[in-house]
């Protein structure tokens, strides 16, 4: 996203004053929307004969509280991932132990 902002800020100054400022995204939102308008449409003319594509339904996402249970499941796999982990580093560490002692 950064590269885009800095495109972005780069043709407002290189442009302003121009016959050509007029063309050019005033924020960093209009500006991804053009870019994925122009590769939406490379992609209809490359593969749909320039036509759009059949619309696609998206789902809205998850509500807040279905957002809370899924951040508190991640969090639960990411501990339950961890403690596995932590105990098969602790084997590990104690057989260096004991060839080291032997």
């Amino acid at each position: 996203m950064a590269r885009s902002a800095a495109t972005m800020r780069g043709t407002q100054a290189l442009t302003y004053g121009t016959e050509i400022a007029g063309e050019v995204p005033d924020s960093l939102t209009r500006f991804v929307q053009m870019a994925m308008e122009a590769h939406c449409t490379y992609w209809e003319d490359q593969l749909n004969e320039g036509m759009p594509f059949a619309p696609a339904t998206l789902s809205p996402g998850p509500g807040p509280s279905g957002a809370r249970e899924g951040a508190a499941k991640r969090t639960a796999a990411r501990r339950e991932q961890a403690d596995r982990a932590e105990d098969t580093e602790v084997p590990a560490a104690q057989r260096r132990r004991s060839r080291a002692s032997a």
